[in-house]
This record gives structure tokens, sequence and C-alpha cells, in this order.
């Protein structure tokens, strides 16, 4: 899975949690595109890496409640 991320928030990015559970179900790795540079995840990583996790926020759009997973920004070093 592939997310564009707008701003780092404390040097951190944040996924919502039912992006979180998709790449979890299906045993696939989370890609984090901000700024340009890009951050991989491996699928174990994506249960595993997360620095902290919010309080429950309401859809504005009518989609699912969700958290949010922050993961410390980390760019790949090599980047293509």
């Amino acid at each position: 899975m592939i997310k564009k991320i707008k701003r780092l928030h404390k040097g951190r990015v944040d996924i919502r949690s039912y992006d979180r559970k998709k790449c979890i179900d299906n045993k696939e790795g989370l890609i984090i595109i901000h700024d340009n540079k890009k951050m991989t995840l491996t699928p174990v990583q994506v249960k595993t890496k997360i620095v902290e996790k919010s309080a429950l926020f309401t859809s504005k759009i009518g989609m699912e409640d969700y958290y949010l997973y922050s993961y410390k920004w980390n760019p790949d070093l090599n980047q293509e």
C-alpha cells in the first residue's frame, strides 16, 4: 500500500487505523511518501514500529471512525 502524507507532526507520520488494518490483513508492506521522500515499512514493522496511538476520531465524511497510528519518520537511504 502506498500512502502520501502532507505533513509531519513531531517527526512522525500518522496512518489511519483502517489503512493499517488493511495492510496487516493483506500481509503487505506500507510505503509512506512525504516531500518526495519515501519510507518503507515491512508487514512486521507496520505492526510493531508504532510510536503512539491516538484517541478515536469521528470521520467527518461519513467513513468509519478511526485511530491514528504514529510511526517515526525515517526515510529510506536509497531513494529511487
